[in-house]
């Protein structure tokens, strides 16, 4: 009887340990808070303190188990507006996820892009669902590809096209700090190197040059060289942006040079030969007068 007992006692607590470990959840959350009244005009660079539908004010991550809920309050309410979009990107141990909210032109749609941290390029979609316009508050939702993977960093991008400007707010606001190494003038048909300096944001990071009036980027490497072919003062730009910041804000810096028309003049390898020519023809001539002389003096003798 006492082992029956026993037993029962023994199977009941192994099932309200197993009852106990399914129910347990492994979870984990974050909240950030944004400054009010920092939306920037994108074309003037200055902060617009009456846009404050975009203007994010709160981020909150919770993850429970693969779901995860990302919400972002507003300064005010956010209605479903062709003029407004928002970038959702999370960077967890193992993947990029990047959610992207805009109008298609048949209504407001939601999907995302993952990528693995090893791979350069964007991955597969995955569903991401959303709700909240006409509140304050817009809330995302997915699966992670992994329920192990650990939280490393969130940031929001909210904008806003009008006829008149493109507005934009970004939460928690990434800046890099970044310098130019370069001289200030040159000589056209020089070679000269340039030097990029980035500190900031994930530490990986991506650069583009423009060294001229070019619309297109003109070097993509951190320390390229360049060419000018016509003298003048030019503006020089270096664009930076992270690979955890790829779709959010580019940070910027310029600096100048002057190019004179003085070209420069390779080596010419003719005249080291014409060098040599001459030391060779002096050496002889010296031997030949040594060799003389010494005859003078024998004959003599």
């Amino acid at each position: 009887m006492l082992k029956k007992t026993v037993l029962s006692i023994l199977i009941g607590m192994f099932l309200v340990l197993m009852i106990s470990v399914s129910v347990t959840a492994d979870s984990e959350s974050e909240s950030l808070d944004d400054d009010v009244g920092d939306v920037v005009d994108i074309d003037t660079g200055e902060t617009v303190s009456g846009i404050k539908d975009i203007d994010i004010t709160k981020l909150t991550y919770a993850r429970t188990n693969k779901d995860i809920d990302i919400e972002v309050e507003f300064a005010d309410i956010i209605e479903e507006s062709p003029e407004i979009s928002i970038i959702v990107e999370l960077q967890t141990n193992d993947y990029y996820y990047y959610i992207f909210l805009a109008d298609s032109g048949s209504g407001f749609e939601s999907f995302g892009l993952y990528s693995d941290l090893e791979d350069e390029s964007m991955g597969d979609l995955f569903q991401s669902d959303y709700e909240g316009f006409g509140t304050n508050k817009i809330t995302f939702s997915f699966e992670l590809i992994d329920k192990y993977e650990e939280y490393k960093t969130i940031s929001v991008t909210s904008s806003k096209i009008t006829d008149t400007s493109e507005y934009m707010d970004q939460a928690p606001e990434i800046t890099l700090d970044i310098t130019i190494d370069s001289p200030t003038t040159g000589k056209v048909g020089e070679n000269i190197e340039f030097y990029g300096n980035a500190e900031g944001g994930s530490g990986e990071y991506f650069w583009a040059w423009y060294f001229t009036n070019e619309v297109e980027a003109e070097s993509e490497e951190q320390n390229p060289t360049f060419i000018y072919e016509e003298p003048g003062t030019y503006v020089i730009t270096l664009e930076v942006f992270d690979k955890a910041n790829i779709l959010g804000s580019v940070s910027s810096v310029n600096t100048t040079i002057t190019i004179s028309n003085a070209t420069v003049v390779p080596d010419n390898p003719s005249d080291d030969e014409g060098s040599s020519l001459i030391l060779f023809i002096v050496i002889i001539a010296v031997i030949v007068i040594a060799g003389i002389a010494a005859l003078v003096y024998i004959s003599r003798r």
